[in-house]
């Protein structure tokens, strides 16, 4: 018999971008005391997870329509306008 779980724990990602000792140490803490709640001493397999499903592969549900008509180039130089044509000719006595 199986046994579903969950915790709700809200992390504080604006507290621990701080890098406050005290706030990442609880986290820290949390997080292990959760990990070893749940680790049930098995490797991940990442094909079954994922239900037999090669990576990359599309979904069916996706229409081929919605491809863009034509490639998407992107130019490796690009140009920037300069001062002056961006601000106009410069006007004497200034």
């Amino acid at each position: 018999m199986s046994v579903a779980c969950f915790a709700v724990q809200i992390i504080p990602v604006e507290k621990l971008s701080k890098g406050r000792f005290q706030d990442n140490f609880e986290f820290v803490q949390w997080f292990k005391k959760f990990f070893d709640a749940n680790y049930d001493l098995h490797d991940y397999d990442a094909v079954t997870a994922r239900g037999g499903e090669p990576l990359g592969s599309i979904p069916p549900t996706i229409p081929t329509a919605a491809a863009p008509k034509r490639p998407v180039t992107v130019s490796s130089q690009k140009t920037m306008p300069s001062r002056q044509q961006v601000a106009g000719p410069a006007r004497p006595g200034m």
